[in-house]
Formats: structure tokens, C-alpha cells, sequence
């Protein structure tokens, strides 16, 4: 067996998959059938492949072919710039999220689940230039969120999810400046 260090770490595709992933991608086929892109007998056996999946890589190799139902990683190197101002953004269920994160608002509303979002990176950088703007923050059970550089004035930073008891999957880094806002970081409920 080979040992795995923080130098070498664990390509995202062999990483192992919890049951709530392995029903998503379940749900997926189900809408795949809707579409008509398989049939019944073929739905059957892609779910009872899901339910024997145990990495990232198995379960995508089911879904690889159905037009549509695959969320393509963004490349790593770009950030995602997200600016709002006096209104909302959400981003929500299946969506690519790159290694960095620009979030730009002014008196707006920006909510963002990474529960099911596909990553490109382990570490997602998170840079916050916000005012009077309210941010929440959706993130799985396995994802350890710091804040160590986030400056935030005339407003709050609430996080509260639980550090994972095990190595987090993920790490969101959180830093940047808020003045009169609120941040709120929180677990899925999944």
C-alpha cells in the first residue's frame, strides 16, 4: 500500500464517496430517463453501479456520456469573479468552482452551497471585498473553513460549521475585507 503525504496528495478521482454523493449521481440517471437518454434496464444497471462506487472516478464514469448532466471543472488558474450590486446571486447544486474566488457586492445578497459543486482544487481561496452586503456560506460536513486574514468592520462573521473529525476533503480559505455586512458560514443539512 502506498503512503500518501501533503506533498502527494490524493487525485480528486480516487478520492472515496459518501452516500449522499453516490444518491446524487442516482438522481442524475432518474432525470436521464426523463430525457431519454437511457432506458429503464440501463438506468438499473448504472444504479446498482453507483451503489458499489466507492471513488470520485467511478462515479463519474456513469455519467460521462449523458450530454448535459456533467459539470465540467473550470481550470484552476482562473478565478471565478462574482460581482453584485443591490441584488442577489446564488449559486446552487451541481456548479464548477475554480481554486479562487473573487466575490464583489455592494448592498447585495450573495449566497453560495458548494455541497454538490464539483472542485477543481482541494483549497478554494475565497477573496471578499463586500459592503453592506450579506454573504451565506453552504458547505459539506467535510470541509474545514478558515478565516484567518478576513477583515471584517461595522458588521459580523458568523461560521458556524464543525471542523470535519477526520482530514477535510476541503479547505476554504476565507480573507478579504467586509465593512458593514454579514457573513455567515454554515454545514449543509445533508
Amino acid at each position: 500500500m502506498d503512503v500518501v503525504t501533503a506533498a502527494d496528495p490524493v487525485p480528486p478521482r480516487r478520492l472515496r464517496v459518501s452516500h449522499a454523493e453516490r444518491e446524487h449521481v442516482i438522481g442524475l440517471l432518474q432525470k436521464a430517463i426523463g430525457l431519454g437518454l437511457i432506458d429503464l434496464d440501463e438506468f438499473s444497471e448504472r444504479t446498482d453501479q453507483a451503489l458499489a462506487s466507492r471513488t470520485r472516478e467511478e462515479l463519474n464514469v456513469l455519467l460521462i456520456d449523458l450530454p448535459g448532466l456533467v459539470v465540467t471543472p473550470l481550470p484552476a488558474r482562473r478565478p471565478l469573479h462574482l460581482k453584485v450590486s443591490r441584488s442577489s446571486l446564488v449559486r446552487n447544486g451541481p456548479w464548477a468552482v475554480p481554486s479562487a474566488i473573487c466575490i464583489d457586492a455592494l448592498a447585495g445578497d450573495v449566497r453560495l452551497d458548494f455541497s454538490e459543486a464539483e472542485f477543481a482544487s482541494r483549497t478554494v481561496e475565497i477573496e471578499f471585498d463586500v459592503k453592506g452586503s450579506n454573504v451565506e456560506i453552504t458547505v459539506s460536513r467535510t470541509t474545514l473553513v478558515e478565516s484567518i486574514d478576513l477583515d471584517n468592520r461595522f458588521g459580523f462573521f458568523r461560521d458556524q460549521t464543525r471542523s470535519p473529525s477526520a482530514e477535510p476533503e476541503r479547505r476554504l480559505r476565507l480573507d478579504g475585507t467586509a465593512k458593514a455586512s454579514s457573513i455567515r458560514v454554515r454545514n449543509s443539512r445533508r
